[in-house]
Formats: structure tokens, C-alpha cells, sequence
């Protein structure tokens, strides 16, 4: 069977509208129709972030998702990402994504 991976799970329509305010950017309602779809479909769905983001703003939106997606790929191992304040908020993010809880 098939399956759908969708990008840009981390994206806020408040930050997109400020950075793109001519676009009329919705990334939050173009999430959720992807889900809808899937859903409506029985088509299993995964998510990746599309932007390089390493805060905790970012990992929140994305772990909102984390009931209704079936997998998640992290975009960009980067040397941002294994300073040490961002590996320890994406520790936390793993760690939440997994079920682990406790911050």
C-alpha cells in the first residue's frame, strides 16, 4: 500500500502570515486538510519540518500533531542542532514524540 509523508508540521500560520503576508499563507488549515485526506482515505501519514528550527515553539506544534501521524522524520542534522541548548530541547522533543513525557 501506499503511504503520504507531508512537510511543515513545525509551521504556525502566525509566522507565515508575518514573513508572507502577500501569500495569504494557511499552513495549519493546509495540515489538517492533509490529514482529513489521509484519514478519509485510510492512507497512513507521516510528517517532516520543512524549516531549520530548533526551538521549543516549533517542537510544540509539531508534537500537536503526534497522534494522528504515523511516523516523523527530522530534517537537517546539523552543528546548530548539536549545540548544547538545542540538543537538549530536541532530546526533550524525541523523548516527547516517543510517549516519554516529563519536559
Amino acid at each position: 500500500g501506499a503511504a503520504l509523508d507531508f512537510t511543515s508540521l513545525e509551521m504556525r500560520n502566525d509566522e507565515a502570515l508575518v514573513q508572507h503576508e502577500e501569500c495569504k499563507a494557511d499552513p495549519e488549515a493546509l495540515v489538517q486538510q492533509m490529514l482529513r485526506a489521509a484519514a478519509a482515505r485510510k492512507v497512513p501519514l507521516g510528517g517532516e519540518n520543512g524549516l531549520e528550527r530548533y526551538d521549543q515553539w516549533a517542537y510544540d506544534k509539531i508534537l500537536s500533531y503526534k497522534d494522528r501521524i504515523g511516523a516523523f522524520t527530522y530534517l537537517r542534522l546539523t552543528a546548530t542542532l548539536l549545540e548544547p541548548g538545542n540538543l537538549a530541547l530536541f532530546r526533550g522533543f524525541v523523548r516527547d514524540l516517543r510517549g516519554g513525557g516529563g519536559g
